[in-house]
């Protein structure tokens, strides 16, 4: 739980307008190989599952939460066909989150795009800020400002994709004969080591402070345990 106190601590030297916000949070979309032929044969997956119709193709679906020392906590694999709203209640975070509530007192937030809706443990930008609202430059502001800090997840996936290909190539992701979802956590898992020792675009924004620092050791207690909180 002191991690997520400095966490939030960082947030707020940073600038953003919150007290208790500890990590940006968002949905990834991984395209994989349309099951069915001989190349799937091991495994009978309905293409129902894995279709996505906003990305017309089939995929699986992950969620991402970038901390403030450029960290990304994945979760995943979820079916293509579930939004991002319900990976968050299935990865079990905001039932995490309650517990620390529940010990602590405190309500830790994370900060998501406007799909996610409201809840007492989410934060996100105002939507439909119209010239008529009361408040309409307050709120444009805010919007743009926390902007900046939801960027950064969106680049930790872009910046996974590039590292690590071999995920992105569609026809080689194939369901029953390839482990696809391990292969993306794998990536997932190497992608933060590197981080704590090269660094990543997170990591780079606003002249490097956008990193706190955690030894190789931290991390894998953290993976070792799974206990962030």
């Amino acid at each position: 739980m002191f991690l997520l106190f400095r966490f939030a601590e960082k947030f707020r030297q940073w600038g953003a307008p919150y007290n208790t916000l500890i990590g940006m949070l968002d949905g990834h979309f991984q395209r994989v190989c349309r099951p069915g032929g001989p190349a799937c044969v091991n495994e009978n997956v309905a293409q129902n599952v894995v279709y996505n119709g906003n990305h017309k193709c089939c995929g699986l679906t992950y969620q991402g939460i970038v901390l403030p020392n450029g960290i990304c906590l994945f979760h995943g694999p979820y079916p293509g066909t579930h939004h991002d709203c319900a990976i968050l209640g299935l990865s079990g975070v905001l039932v995490d989150l309650a517990a620390v509530r529940d010990d602590t007192g405190i309500f830790y937030k994370l900060y998501g795009d406007a799909a996610y809706g409201t809840h007492q443990h989410i934060a996100h930008a105002f939507r439909d800020v119209g010239p008529d609202e009361p408040d309409v430059q307050a709120m444009r502001a805010h919007n743009l400002l926390m902007s900046r800090f939801r960027i950064v997840v969106e680049q930790v996936f872009a910046e996974l994709d590039n590292e690590y290909a071999g995920i992105t190539f569609q026809n080689a992701q194939r369901l029953g004969s390839v482990a696809v979802g391990k292969h993306f956590m794998l990536a997932g898992w190497f992608f933060n080591i590197r981080s704590l020792f090269y660094g990543n675009l997170p990591s780079a924004m606003d002249q490097n402070t956008m990193l706190m620092s955690i030894s190789l050791e931290e991390y894998m207690n953290i993976c070792r345990n799974d206990d962030l909180w």
